[in-house]
């Protein structure tokens, strides 16, 4: 399977009350952490269900992967 790399890298913009300095980062972060980055950006300590990693995931919708499978690898689809 591929991803269109319009879809991958994503340029993050934030600014933090009082910065004066920017910092350009080349690591490669997920959509999923962004929640618990704004949290303890705001100084919130996240509660159980917020620290779960499976609380906030990417997901591919079913339909869209089962297309995918079957114009690239309907073999795996075969029983």
């Amino acid at each position: 399977l591929g991803v269109y790399q319009e879809l991958v890298h994503v340029p993050m913009i934030i600014r933090e009350p009082g910065q004066t300095q920017q910092k350009i980062s080349t690591e490669t972060v997920s959509t999923k952490n962004i929640y618990q980055m704004v949290l303890s950006t705001a100084g919130v300590e996240a509660d159980e269900i917020s620290r779960n990693p499976y609380t906030y995931t990417e997901a591919y919708p079913p339909d869209n992967v089962i297309r995918i499978m079957e114009k690239h690898e309907p073999e795996l689809l075969k029983n």
